[in-house]
């Protein structure tokens, strides 16, 4: 029986990982454009935004962990992030391997343009920048968040510094249709913190994107 060389176990191996990563990247490119709604989308001001009403949202599918399904967008700070579902059961793991590529939503909670608390928290560091500058962002402020069918819009309420172990931030039931946005405290530091920074936002209006 021929025996196959330790070299070329490792070329077949990084042959095959380089093709499942050529395929993966082609596959989260093709995710995001389907999801990214009109290049002038975080002009809000310029848009036909549909006014907050009774008709709520309701989401018919829910995300699965890991699934790209938002993008998140802030044009005062430059920022625009993927959003991915975490994990419903906490797993620092895979919510490590989330925030290490974008954003993660909070699963149990309310989606975008739903009545509740939509929570979606990122790294702030200079390795992934995320939401390094949130701390610009005031009272007034807009934020979008691009789904496939719409596009919600968010104006800043406020924002503060809370403890870590202060948690009901994240699980908070509200009767409103709020964006939570958290990140580690201090700004810009790149290891473990006991503060939070949370910024709260409410939902002012949404536009449709023209896909189903």
């Amino acid at each position: 029986m021929r025996r196959i060389s330790f070299g070329k176990i490792i070329s077949y191996l990084l042959f095959f990982g380089g093709i499942f990563f050529s395929v993966y990247l082609l596959v989260d490119w093709w995710e995001q454009r389907n999801i990214t709604a009109p290049s002038d989308a975080s002009n809000a001001a310029s848009l036909a935004v549909i006014p907050v009403d009774a008709k709520v949202v309701k989401w018919q599918e829910r995300p699965t962990y890991g699934q790209y399904f938002a993008n998140l967008r802030a044009p005062k700070i430059d920022l625009a992030i993927p959003v991915r579902s975490l994990p419903i059961k906490h797993d620092k793991t895979k919510e490590d391997a989330i925030h290490r590529i974008g954003a993660g939503h909070n699963s149990s909670g309310a989606l975008p343009g739903e009545t509740g608390n939509c929570y979606i928290s990122a790294h702030n560091d200079t390795q992934v920048k995320g939401f390094m500058n949130l701390g610009s962002l005031v009272t007034g402020d807009k934020i979008s968040i691009e789904c496939k069918r719409y596009t919600f819009i968010y104006e800043v309420e406020w924002h503060k510094v809370v403890d870590k172990a202060e948690g009901h931030w994240q699980t908070e039931r509200l009767s409103r249709p709020i964006l939570r946005l958290q990140t580690c405290y201090p700004l810009g530091y790149s290891f473990r913190t006991s503060q939070r920074y949370i910024v709260q936002c409410k939902l002012i209006g949404r536009y449709n994107n023209g896909k189903k």
